[in-house]
């Protein structure tokens, strides 16, 4: 009986402990340049360097991705909010509220 190492492919200059926020930020990027619903899985791998493995292993499905993004972005804003001033703090939520709004897929406006 052998015994096998399991390697998870990771992309070149990444530690692993760092892989999901590899791919976290870098489908951050897709997302605020090209729009949530303007790509797929397969690009965010290409982009990433990572196997579709490794991906789906953090990130199951692709709403888990834009939902642990959207995540980060309320957080930091909640975060900021405390460190900020009153007037400073609103104005941190409110980008946050509107990053959300453009990320959110549009409906059709059709009566």
């Amino acid at each position: 009986m052998s015994s096998r190492v399991m390697t998870i492919p990771i992309a070149p200059g990444v530690k692993p402990q760092d892989l999901r926020g590899h791919i976290l930020k870098t489908a951050s990027n897709l997302f605020y340049k090209q729009g949530v619903r303007a790509f797929g899985i397969d690009l965010v791998v290409r982009a990433t360097g990572v196997a579709k493995t490794s991906l789906y292993r953090y990130f199951p499905t692709k709403d888990d991705l834009v939902a642990a993004e959207l995540a980060l972005l309320v957080n930091g804003a909640f975060v900021s909010s405390e460190l900020l001033a009153p007037e400073e703090a609103t104005a941190a939520l409110l980008a946050a509220a509107r990053a959300l709004c453009k990320a959110a897929p549009r409906r059709s406006q059709a009566s």
